[in-house]
């Protein structure tokens, strides 16, 4: 779920799954600290994960049409940010599993 950013390491595909599945895991992460919809009207809701995956693909396309299989595209720094967020992510996760397991003991 973090973004691989050096030239040598580049992968195409890689960087395209990147939007869609990194913000979708990071939802679940954070499942308890944002609203599951949002509502439009009192009847209508969408759900926060159908637009996360919505704006995933579309940045996917993004990449997949401005990108190259065997060089890193131009816009490579907003993949140093995105891996940064996502290195924050995973050590906020382990940081509470370690809480967890020290509480236990």
């Amino acid at each position: 779920t973090i973004p691989r950013t050096s030239k040598k390491d580049w992968s195409k595909f890689f960087a395209m799954l990147n939007p869609i599945f990194s913000p979708l895991f990071g939802l679940i992460c954070y499942n308890n600290y944002i609203p599951y919809a949002i509502t439009i009207t009192p009847s209508f809701f969408i759900p926060i994960w159908s637009i996360v995956l919505v704006v995933g693909m579309i940045l996917s396309v993004i990449i997949f049409l401005t990108s190259f299989h065997y060089k890193p595209p131009k816009y490579q720094k907003i993949f140093f940010f995105f891996g940064f967020i996502m290195s924050s992510i995973w050590l906020y996760i382990l940081s509470i599993e370690l809480v967890c397991v020290l509480r236990t003991i």
